[in-house]
């Protein structure tokens, strides 16, 4: 489950904190004689430097979102392999997904391409193709290698291949994704 950024700054900020107080009270037992008033300017000084970096990262990462024409570029790469079965969820397309995600504090952007359906023994070949690409865009890569899709027709509130809003309301050709297993998981940098 993916939460966003708000959520991460909550955390993160309520860490920080965390870490703040036991140091101060590390730094209280350690130097008794040292005034409360110093140990509130470091602190401050600490929490105002995290929040200016956070909202610097934070404006970074809501920024440009061009990375995301670089998943083309990787999408191709798999496809060109002609290892990759059909889609399932996407009649008539390879079995082949790419977005940008981003991870820890300062938001760092990689790009994330899940696969389903490759043979274990091709897997090799999908790499290679999306690490000629890296070569050239430099954008970290993950790659997702899934065993098939599971792609179910319907929701989970009516058995006839149909989903239903909470308040019974039929939303005609619905589908849902179902529990993948996942082969193999490959970092690029």
């Amino acid at each position: 489950m993916r939460y966003g950024i708000w959520w991460d700054a909550v955390c993160s900020l309520g860490g920080v904190i965390a870490i703040l107080w036991g140091l101060a009270a590390i730094a209280r037992t350690c130097a008794p004689n040292v005034s409360p008033a110093v140990f509130r300017v470091v602190r401050n000084v600490l929490l105002v430097s995290y929040i200016v970096c956070y909202l610097f990262s934070f404006l970074l990462s809501v920024g440009d979102k061009t990375g995301n024409g670089r998943c083309q570029d990787f999408w191709d790469a798999v496809v060109q392999t002609n290892v990759v079965p059909q889609s399932v969820s996407s009649p008539g397309q390879p079995a082949v997904f790419c977005s940008e995600a981003e991870y820890g504090i300062f938001r760092s952007r990689y790009q994330l391409v899940w696969t389903y359906g490759v043979p274990r023994d091709q897997q090799q070949k999908v790499l290679a193709a999306v690490t000629a690409r890296h070569r050239v865009n430099g954008a970290a890569v993950q790659v997702v290698f899934y065993q098939r899709e599971n792609w179910r027709v319907g929701g989970p509130y009516n058995a006839d291949g149909t989903l239903a809003d909470k308040d019974g309301t039929v939303i005609p050709g619905s589908a849902t994704r179902g529990p993948e297993k996942i082969e193999r998981v490959s970092v690029i940098r």
